[in-house]
């Protein structure tokens, strides 16, 4: 039997055809799935290390550009996705191949939350720092998806803060338009800067406000944040918070207005 009709056999049965000469990296599909991106993603870590001593290419690519680790990362449903890394990693699969998307698996596991799939990258080389066709590199990613240890894993990395995506998002942009407020205290407190603007010229606080969190505004004002700082379509983050009857935004910055006022009287 065929190597591709395989993968869901016994270990052993896979064993004996290997050692019958069965072609490792034989293609599976039109896609150009070899039978490692196959089992890979299906998480059976026995069948990946298996081919590895047969001489499966680790970093063989299928049409749309994606290695075996692309599939262990990006597509698996299984629950030993770092158990599957690392008998990739350990035989020799390449940590920043991008596929046809840009991506690299670092991208897939930040986006995820697979911690521990974030940090052996990161120790085998990977880069933080690129980015996907759309600009957007681990950071923002794991920013969007409210991923706050890797967050925090992607800076000892020396992942860049300010970096903008396609349409100038930063990673603050995205902890805000999710309201993550730990991450978006956490990204101020390590450099980012509270008033980048977007394409649209939307600053993290305007994209609070568009998205109602009050929650925001004290840690957002508190870095910096200008209350003033109009958009493109010369809208402030106040403007926004009224056109979308977002009252608690508007309340969360009087409150706030009359705390620094207070505060300031105290000091004076």
């Amino acid at each position: 039997m065929a190597l591709c009709g395989l993968v869901n056999r016994w270990d052993s049965d896979f064993k004996k055809a290997l050692e019958g000469g069965a072609n490792p990296d034989v293609r599976c599909s039109d896609e150009g799935e070899t039978p490692l991106h196959i089992v890979a993603g299906y998480g059976y870590v026995g069948k990946v290390g298996l081919l590895l001593q047969h001489g499966a290419s680790p970093n063989v690519r299928t049409r749309h550009g994606d290695t075996p680790l692309h599939y262990a990362v990006c597509n698996s449903k299984a629950n030993n996705v770092f158990d599957v890394v690392k008998v990739l990693l350990a035989g020799g699969a390449d940590v920043n191949v991008r596929n046809i998307d840009g991506r690299t698996p670092l991208h897939c596991a930040a986006e995820r939350g697979f911690m521990n799939t974030v940090k052996a990258l990161l120790d085998k080389g990977a880069d933080p720092n690129l980015a996907d066709n759309r600009g957007k590199t681990p950071l923002h990613l794991a920013a969007e998806n409210g991923r706050f240890v890797v967050v925090q894993t992607l800076l000892d990395y020396r992942a860049d803060v300010g970096t903008r995506d396609g349409h100038g998002w930063t990673a603050l942009h995205y902890a805000a338009a999710g309201g993550f407020t730990n991450i978006v205290k956490f990204l101020l407190e390590h450099g980012a800067d509270p008033n980048a603007e977007n394409d649209g010229g939307n600053t993290p606080l305007h994209v609070a406000a568009l998205k109602c969190f009050p929650d925001l505004v004290e840690v957002l004002l508190d870095h910096g944040a200008d209350l003033s700082r109009k958009n493109r379509e010369g809208k402030s983050p106040m403007d926004i918070a009224r056109e979308n009857k977002c009252v608690a935004f508007s309340v969360a910055v009087e409150d706030w207005r009359r705390r620094r006022g207070s505060a300031t009287q105290v000091y004076q």
